[in-house]
């Protein structure tokens, strides 16, 4: 996500928070090795949608998921918990 490139992942519940289907990534439906292969063709096909899912997902993860966001959150729980 950090270098704009576009992302196709299995569609799991992990990966499913952080990804947005069809806005910072292709989620398929794992183990379906069609579907991820018509996946990757089309966006193979297609440099407006892999650019658009690049800049999206790079935009998303330095908004919410940078080391210091990270840290800044892990600090805000400790805080709650010692409250």
């Amino acid at each position: 996500m950090a270098m704009a490139k576009p992302i196709i992942a299995s569609d799991l519940e992990q990966i499913g928070q952080v990804l947005e289907n069809n806005k910072t990534a292709i989620l398929v439906p794992p183990s379906q090795a069609k579907i991820l292969a018509k996946a990757i063709n089309d966006l193979a096909n297609n440099p407006v949608s892999r650019k658009k899912l690049g800049t999206t997902a790079r935009k998303q993860i330095l908004r919410a998921h940078t080391w210091t966001i990270n840290a800044k959150n892990v600090l805000d729980q400790i805080k709650k918990q010692n409250q």
